[in-house]
This record gives C-alpha cells, structure tokens and sequence, in this order.
C-alpha cells in the first residue's frame, strides 16, 4: 500500500516526464503510472489470496474477498493505461464480456458495505427477480460507473441508506433485456442551479460543498463517459431539500435467452413460506431477494394483531415489531417459530435463543443471495427436522 501512495505521489509531483506535447505527453504519463501501479497491486492480491487459504471466519473471509476484487478492479484500469491511445484505451475498457450480473452486483455492494456501515447508513441492493443473470457488458465500465455513483451517495449521506436498484426494461430485438441501474440517496440532495454543472470535469455543487466532503469533481463526469461506452445514457433526480437518485438506462445488458448464470432455486426451499414484516426499503430488497431464492412470501405491515398465519415456516420482521407482537408470536404455531430479524437489534437479550417457542435470530449483513440462502437452508432443515419429530412422537 506504500508503494501505491509513493507512485501516486511521484505522479503528482511531476517525477514522470512530460517529452511530448499534448495527448501524447498525457498517454505516456498513464503509461509510466501504470507501470509504476502494477507491482504494488500485484503484491495487494497476492497476500489477499494468502489470507484466503488461512483460518478465516466466512465473514472475514467475505472482507478479504472485497478487497481483491477491489484490487482487480484497479488492475483493469491500469491495464488500459498501456494503449496507443485515448480513443484505443476507452474501445479497450469497454470491450464487452458475458459475466454474471448477479454475482458482480453482489461483489459491488461488498465492496462498499464498510464505508457505509461505518457512516451507520443502510446498504442495499434491490435486484428484480424476474432479470436473468446473464449479462454481456464490460466489467471494467460498470465497476467504474457504480463505484462512483456508490462512493458519491455514501460521501454526500449522513443519515438513512443508499439504494441500489436493478430492473429490467422493455426487450431489443435479439432477446436481450434493457436494464436500470438506479442508485438512490436519502443524502444532502443537488440544488436546481447545479443540476448540469455536476456533469463537467473537477466540478462540484455550490456553496462549500467541496470544502465539507472533499473529492475532486471528476466522478460524475466518469459517470457520464462509463455509461456512453456501455451505450447507454444517464439522468438524475433531486431535490435541494434531500435524497438524489441517478439512474443509468443500457440497451441489451441481460440476455431472456441464456441461462448460464441463472441461479437454481434450492428444492428445500421452494416449499418454504415466509411472513415479511419489514419497513422499505428493507420489505422490497428481501421480498425480491425471497423470490430469487424460490421461497414464498406473504407481505404484512408487523406481527401485531393476528400474529404469524398458519402454514407460515418463518417470518422476518423489524425487532421494534418482534417486541410489539410478542405475545402474538408465541402463540402462533405449535413447535418452534423461527423469527429473523432484518438488522442488528441491541440491547437484544434474545438473540439466538429459544425463548416459549420463539427462535429468533439476526439477518447475515448485508442483505444479499450469498449471505441469506445458507442460513434459509438451516431454518428449513430445523423445519422438517422439527416436523418430522412431530409426526413420529406418540399421541
């Protein structure tokens, strides 16, 4: 990591040579970083994957695994630094690859989950179901797009969560399914008068904005070029008074057709029923998240009142509603009734214990695939376990 800030340092100070006028002088100058950026990087994932193969816990290794794709990530930039010119070097970046959309969202959202948790705001990713998994794009273009708009919104969020939401549009004519990537903020908001300022190089909103949250105005702008490369366009909404939301339209991302990266659903699961009690915008990520997952969902505004249905396996709900219909829970179901909770809850004196037939445990954070199908998998083994006690036991 020192030897990333030396080269970045010597680039800025000038140390590189500037022989050639113009364009010409800029490439060499990329060229000369990217050689000096590549061994450090290198030297990052390589001790990343070290720390992989040791004795980690899943939530460490899941730290480390965002830091190496954040580190191959900054490769594929600086691997683009080596072309002949601008205009090769952006063809280059935005050569266009089948990948798993899915999976690279996920890996977004690790990436930036510790800068958010640590601002104590919500992060979280809002896939539609009904979007196939198999994407043609550049990796490189839509890591640059998202990662920028995703540090934005955490830098300019003080308070609430950032969105990031995923939706099929209308089909082209080969199959292939436009597709909204939308990153939304309950942050500062843009003011009217910088709504197209934003846009240009080094610029930023008005008053003392830079003097408050620091940045060098160029993110918008690489914005703006990442999402013409991938032929796409993008727009923004906002208000002065809070909360901002850009959203990306591409043309062809999904493909109806192919299926290579469409996740089977777990058999286990596609029985399971689950109650969602959750406020937005956690009752929309998990509703859809449920559905990728092939479990069954009833949508409820809390437990209080009538409590969990029968036929219900599990629920998910807010831990201010677990402690409002206590008393409906316990009384919902014979057996055990396994309640998950959609966000961390302290003091929580009854986290992970049975308590008068309530089994109540966290959410893995953040809300993604990875993390909560494993531990559905155990919830619906506990239920046929505990069924199956049922029906064998006398009487």
């Amino acid at each position: 990591m020192r030897a990333l800030i030396r080269a970045l340092s010597s680039f800025r100070a000038g140390i590189f040579p500037d022989e050639y006028p113009g364009e010409a002088a800029q490439v060499q100058r990329l060229d000369l970083l990217g050689h000096e950026l590549r061994t450090p990087v290198t030297g990052i994932l390589g001790m990343c994957e070290l720390l992989q193969k040791s004795d980690l816990t899943g939530e460490q290794f899941q730290l480390a695994s965002a830091v190496e794709e954040s580190g191959k990530q900054l490769l594929r930039l600086i691997a683009g630094f080596g072309a002949d010119d601008l205009q090769q070097r952006a063809g280059s970046a935005a050569r266009k690859h089948t990948l798993n959309g899915p999976i690279l969202m996920e890996q977004v959202i690790r990436a930036h989950w510790p800068a958010a948790h640590t601002k104590g705001i919500g992060l979280f990713l809002l896939y539609d179901h009904r979007l196939p998994g198999c994407w043609h794009s550049s990796v490189a273009c839509l890591r640059q797009l998202l990662d920028n708009l995703l540090s934005n919104a955490i830098k300019f969020t003080s308070q609430g969560h950032v969105l990031v939401e995923v939706r099929p549009l209308q089909l082209d004519s080969s199959g292939r399914a436009d597709v909204e990537l939308a990153v939304c903020d309950t942050g500062i908001g843009i003011a009217r008068q910088d709504a197209q300022r934003i846009y240009g190089i080094r610029e930023q909103g008005s008053g003392d904005i830079a003097e408050r949250f620091g940045g060098s105005g160029l993110g918008l702008h690489v914005c703006t070029r990442m999402a013409s490369l991938l032929g796409g366009c993008m727009t923004h909404e906002s208000s002065e008074f809070g909360g901002t939301c850009f959203r990306v339209k591409i043309p062809g991302l999904a493909d109806w057709g192919a299926g290579a990266f469409d996740r089977l659903q777990p058999r286990l699961l596609r029985d399971m029923r689950c109650l969602l009690a959750v406020r937005p915008p956690r009752a929309a990520v998990l509703e859809q998240l449920l559905l990728r997952i092939g479990v069954q969902v009833a949508v409820t505004p809390g437990p209080q009142g009538s409590g969990i249905p029968a036929g219900m396996d599990f629920m998910i709900c807010d831990p201010a509603s677990l402690i409002n219909g206590m008393a409906h829970v316990q009384g919902a179901s014979a057996g055990n009734t396994m309640v998950l909770l959609s966000r961390p809850y302290s003091p929580n004196p009854v986290t992970g214990e049975a308590v008068q037939g309530v089994v109540i445990t966290q959410l893995p954070q953040p809300i993604l695939r990875s993390n909560l199908e494993p531990l559905l998998m155990r919830v619906a083994l506990q239920r046929k376990l505990l069924d199956r006690a049922t029906s064998e036991s006398p009487g």
